[in-house]
């Protein structure tokens, strides 16, 4: 969708949607944030040698990856890669994913809107389901004879209508996302052997290359996995079945959850994207970059409207102190306060603007939001408000990762990694976590 740039508050509350990263389109509305972070990766990805290298990515959610990792291409990429997207958003269940899913992903991103080899791929798809019917049927007439029942492994065979059932045809991608019984019958198809499956998408990929005619290597961006909620689903995926991202025969950039980049040193010399707007407590900084980082967020909302005097400097600043560097959150808490201005003010929106007053509303209302989880995280997130560092106490660290996940915690890289809790939900860790004979402390964002 092609925005422009607002002019009133009604169209302030529509362009500061955070539904969709920027993308090409929207290239005027886009601030560099992460410069040199891009730069790096992209003199990573130039200078690369190993043909099936991945490049891991990682940073909070909501912080801008997305949007980054769509001006990534540059004039030197494009020449060396031939660039493709695939945006786990819109073809995942991120709450219920598998690396049988990312595998026939990538394929799919290879072969989407190429008829000949979306037709290759899926007629090898369904060969391999009916190869390993094959077997399957095999089996269940051997553990028939071995155990002289006539009816075989229960188990075994109540797979065979399951898998009957599912055809590889010009529907199948477009299903896979919303039918989750199917996904859960091709993961069982192909889950006992994923390597016969890479060698499918290596096959697709080398007749891609083949039909491209061009000595350029395939680029593929895997974006949103660091979006996936359940630790043991991340677990699966990035630590069991690392070694499978490896076995696809082209470059890929991957983004990954952030608490995975401190707890495993196979992750260390990954692209960490983060954007502070306080000082680190743990490594004396340039006092400026805080700053500095302040002034780069600003610019992001003001890229958004004609007029800067559309939204107050108070508003823009306090804005900005709430949204701990994340975009979402910045993006988040400016549209909810654009649709405050729109309630509180005269009906004539062309005279309204965005006011301090707005945003602190906005700011009370998202702190409202994730009061239970609040309340039953709050010795860890109290422990992240007065330490700024991962715990060491096994019993927290699941209330740690969770915490992380849903951005009540914000992860920082700059030198020694660091964390603080979300800025909006401050006040409310400091209350629920005082003694009840205590007067909670009295607070004004």
């Amino acid at each position: 969708m092609k925005l422009k740039k607002a002019r009133t508050i009604e169209e302030a509350y529509q362009v500061f949607e955070t539904q969709k990263p920027l993308n090409q389109d929207n290239k005027e509305f886009y601030v560099d944030i992460y410069h040199q972070d891009l730069l790096n990766l992209r003199k990573d990805l130039v200078l690369n040698l190993i043909p099936d290298k991945s490049f891991f990515v990682t940073g909070q959610s909501g912080n801008g990856k997305s949007t980054a990792l769509n001006f990534l291409p540059d004039t030197a990429i494009c020449k060396k890669y031939d660039v493709k997207y695939l945006n786990g958003r819109d073809v995942f269940k991120l709450d219920d994913i598998d690396i049988i899913d990312i595998i026939l992903m990538v394929g799919y991103t290879i072969v989407n809107e190429n008829p000949e080899l979306e037709k290759k791929f899926l007629k090898e798809l369904e060969e391999l389901k009916e190869k390993k019917l094959g077997k399957l049927e095999k089996q269940i007439e051997k553990t028939s004879l071995n155990a002289d029942q006539g009816g075989g492994d229960l188990s075994l065979r109540a797979k065979l209508p399951f898998w009957s059932l599912i055809n590889f045809d010009s529907g199948f991608f477009a299903k896979f996302k919303i039918e989750k019984s199917s996904r859960k019958t091709i993961r069982e198809i192909f889950t006992l052997d994923k390597l016969e499956l890479i060698e499918k998408v290596n096959d697709i990929i080398a007749a891609y290359k083949e039909q491209q005619n061009s000595e350029k290597n395939l680029l593929i961006i895997i974006d949103d996995l660091e979006k996936i909620g359940k630790q043991d689903q991340t677990i699966e995926l990035f630590i069991d079945n690392i070694d499978v991202f490896q076995k696809i025969k082209c470059i890929k950039v991957i983004t990954f959850p952030v608490y995975l980049a401190t707890q495993y040193a196979m992750y260390q010399d990954a692209s960490k994207f983060s954007i502070r707007i306080s000082e680190n407590p743990y490594k004396a900084c340039d006092k400026n970059i805080a700053a500095k980082n302040r002034e780069t967020l600003a610019t992001v909302i003001y890229n958004r409207v004609e007029k800067k005097d559309l939204v107050d400097k108070d508003a823009v600043k306090k804005a900005v102190d709430f949204s701990g560097g994340n975009l979402r959150f910045l993006m988040d808490i400016m549209q909810k306060a654009a649709r405050n201005a729109i309630s509180l003010d005269s009906e004539d929106t062309n005279d309204t603007r965005l006011t301090e007053i707005d945003v602190k509303s906005a700011v009370e209302e998202l702190a409202e939001l994730p009061s239970l989880a609040v309340m039953k995280r709050v010795k860890v997130l109290k422990y992240i408000l007065d330490q700024n560092k991962e715990p060491e106490d096994e019993a927290m660290k699941k209330d740690f990762i969770d915490s992380v996940q849903d951005n009540s915690i914000f992860a920082y890289f700059n030198g020694h990694p660091w964390y603080e809790v979300n800025p909006v939900i401050k006040e409310s860790v400091e209350v629920y976590s005082i003694p009840k004979n205590q007067e909670p402390p009295l607070h004004d964002p």
